[in-house]
């Protein structure tokens, strides 16, 4: 009987993509002709844990645990992922999902999600947004957060989740969280961590935070490749459902990210744009005085240019309606300056 268990290879030597059908270890490439060996049959590895697999708790690992099995992990061959599919975000590369472990009383799947987007901006706008406005980029799920310690780059926080979200219900968690920066990329990376001046409150679930990293990489120049993986453990029994959910909250919360670090530049981009046209608009102007050789510098919220024809103001050499040259004039009652200090027809002061 033939086999149902389609699965997509990605070719080690290509990286081009296929289907193979069945439980098989050794396959050749369609594409390069390369055969690819496979340590364990795909659709054994994409199938939730069974009763002949252990059900083996996660670990509490520590922050710099944490940071190497989760680079390790961005790293690791998508292979035997499986896809997440987000309703309505469509600007991501990738979204994947698989089994790490099970919850401490061995009720639940617990999965590690991870994500990956490109944003139009500098690492250094992405990671600022990343590090400073969680609340913002993230705000579906985190209802609120409280810096315990902070040292700049390490920081102790509480995070609760909203009690009205549809993934949990009265949850918190305390985390660890640290970034280190390096020529082109940033490296953030958290866990949970034990605080007992921080207690459970009665009535909350206490979340775990296996482990939780955010790479971003500057491909070129105000370009950035982010990627986002997110282990979570609920800490107790919950439906399948709002673990779903959870792992769909990976990709929405880098989508959120891509879109306020490109719009933060954006804006960036548009207060600088216009500060350059209001310092090249707002120089002081100078008028040669005549017979003099000398020049005066002119207050520009006392002088205009106007057309001497048709009293037209300009910020053009030459009127738009007939063409004749611009001169300067009193911006109170259009008397030509002509050099003079003040004004011929009301007498203001025309000069710095």
């Amino acid at each position: 009987m033939a086999s149902n268990n389609k699965q997509r290879i990605t070719c080690s030597s290509c990286s081009k993509y296929f289907v193979i059908n069945g439980l098989i270890n050794r396959v050749k490439c369609p594409n390069c002709g390369a055969v690819n060996v496979l340590d364990v049959a795909p659709a054994a590895v994409q199938q939730s844990y069974n009763n002949n697999m252990p059900k083996e708790p996660v670990s509490h690992y520590t922050i710099d645990e944490a940071s190497r099995i989760a680079k390790a992990l961005l790293d690791e061959s998508n292979t035997f992922w499986l896809q997440v599919t987000i309703p309505h975000v469509d600007d991501l590369e990738y979204c994947y999902k698989r089994v790490y472990g099970y919850d401490k009383d061995r009720n639940n799947e617990v999965y590690v999600t991870k994500a990956k987007a490109f944003v139009n901006a500098p690492k250094s706008f992405v990671h600022n947004t990343y590090w400073n406005h969680e609340t913002e980029w993230d705000g579906s799920t985190l209802g609120h957060l409280k810096i315990i310690e902070d040292y700049g780059n390490n920081r102790l926080m509480l995070k609760e989740h909203k009690t009205f979200c549809t993934t949990v219900l009265r949850n918190d968690l305390t985390v660890r969280a640290i970034y280190e920066e390096y020529p082109d990329q940033f490296w953030c990376y958290s866990a949970s961590e034990e605080v007992p001046s921080v207690p459970e409150k009665g009535g909350w679930r206490r979340g775990h935070l296996v482990l939780a990293g955010c790479l971003i990489t500057e491909v070129e120049p105000n370009r950035c490749e982010v990627s986002l993986i997110n282990c979570f453990d609920f800490g107790g029994f919950i439906q399948i459902k709002y673990i779903e959910e959870e792992q769909k909250r990976v990709g929405i919360r880098i989508s959120r990210l891509k879109k306020r670090a490109e719009e933060d530049y954006r804006n960036q981009l548009s207060r600088a744009q216009q500060h350059s046209y209001q310092s090249h608009h707002h120089q002081p102007v100078r008028s040669q005085e005549s017979g003099q050789g000398q020049s005066q510098v002119y207050d520009t919220s006392t002088v205009c240019s106007i057309c001497p024809t048709c009293n037209t103001q300009s910020t053009a050499k030459f009127c738009g309606n007939d063409g004749t040259r611009l001169e300067l004039a009193c911006i109170r009652c259009s008397t030509a300056v002509n050099g003079t200090k003040f004004c011929p027809g009301c007498g203001t002061k025309l000069v710095l």
